[in-house]
């Protein structure tokens, strides 16, 4: 009988876990989640950058159906104010927001506010940016900021400003983009320095609607739509695109338009840039805005002048103007963005090489 009862107290005693062994098994744990934790992070990652890829897509393909029923694509901004992203809605399955828009009346006019105040279209935000940001505010983008969601993190890519590719003497690391604030061929840019000028040699562009039959380097060497999801400086909401909103007529920032539209060169575009510098390395200060937090060592220059880029690790996502989507790596050289950026410049590149 004794025999038995030490013989079970034996057997529950050995059941029992030591405090050592326990740290153990807590340290084995932490080691192995350690471990795996950046690989899970990865593998988000990749997700949103696929997500995020097939989103431009979207993008590129409804602007090739709206080029199918007009003939041309749109222009980075109408006459009454609207972005590119308002007139493709349609094709973004919000036609039920596009209908309802008054486009002869500018976007902040209270009709159309009424309309478009906090409709988030999520086609256009990138999943690894941050939820909300701060853009400017519409009824007075010179003064006042707002955390919202309503931010495009696609914009148009306007067209190259620079220097001759061809000219083996210019260091295209290291230009200053306001040399090259009027026209410099190829490259052709109208309007005034105080908004960067605006590159009108690519496709979706202020100034021209452009068809097919003008992008003659060929539809799958020229960029049609950019990533532009970092931190560079707070624009207007997706529908906005321009941010002065004086009036129709000539107004905004800058003097005489020289015998073109005054319209195009006067504004500060907010549905699209210019191709003028590496990939997330150039963004802009917005006078009377707070919350904005550059990284150190960004370049700061005009709004229409700020990077393309993203918050992916080292990658930003473009569209061609075949509708094809693909990613760049962060130092892409620039001359291989400018000539791409440029529907016209002659130029070929491979970019399979």
């Amino acid at each position: 009988m004794r025999t038995t009862l030490r013989r079970r107290m034996q057997t529950t005693e050995r059941k029992a876990f030591t405090l050592v062994e326990l740290l153990v098994v807590i340290a084995i744990i932490g080691v192995l989640i350690a471990l795996l934790l950046p690989a899970v992070q990865a593998a988000r990652e990749a997700a949103r950058r696929t997500q995020c890829l097939n989103k431009i897509r979207q993008i590129a393909l409804a602007a090739h159906n709206f080029e199918n029923s007009r003939g041309v694509f749109p222009v980075t901004t109408d006459e009454s104010t609207f972005s590119y992203v308002a007139r493709i809605a349609p094709f973004l399955e919000e036609g039920n927001v596009e209908t309802q828009i008054d486009f002869e009346l500018p976007y902040n006019d209270q009709f159309n506010q009424n309309i478009l105040e906090g409709v988030v279209v999520d086609t256009l935000k990138c999943p690894s940016a941050p939820e909300t940001e701060v853009l400017r505010s519409v009824n007075d983008p010179e003064s006042e900021s707002i955390e919202s969601e309503q931010r495009n993190h696609y914009l148009a890519v306007m067209g190259a400003k620079g220097p001759n590719p061809a000219d083996t003497t210019v260091d295209f690391e290291n230009f200053n983009p306001d040399d090259f604030c009027q026209s410099s061929e190829p490259f052709e840019v109208i309007g005034f320095c105080p908004t960067g000028g605006l590159a009108v040699n690519g496709v979706i562009n202020t100034r021209d609607e452009i068809g097919f039959r003008r992008i003659s380097d060929g539809t799958s060497n020229t960029l049609l739509i950019g990533e532009a999801s970092w931190n560079f400086g707070p624009l207007l909401p997706w529908y906005a695109g321009v941010q002065e909103i004086f009036g129709l007529e000539g107004s905004g920032t800058g003097g005489g338009g020289g015998g073109i539209d005054p319209f195009s060169v006067r504004r500060t575009i907010q549905a699209g840039m210019n191709m003028t510098s590496r990939l997330n390395s150039q963004g802009f200060e917005a006078a009377g805005v707070e919350g904005i937090d550059l990284e150190p060592g960004i370049v700061i220059g005009d709004v229409n002048d700020a990077s393309f880029g993203s918050n992916h690790p080292a990658v930003v996502h473009f569209a061609l103007a075949d509708a094809s989507a693909r990613p760049f790596t962060e130092d892409t050289d620039l001359r291989t963005l400018l000539l791409l950026a440029s529907r016209n410049d002659g130029f070929v590149v491979d970019l399979d090489n």
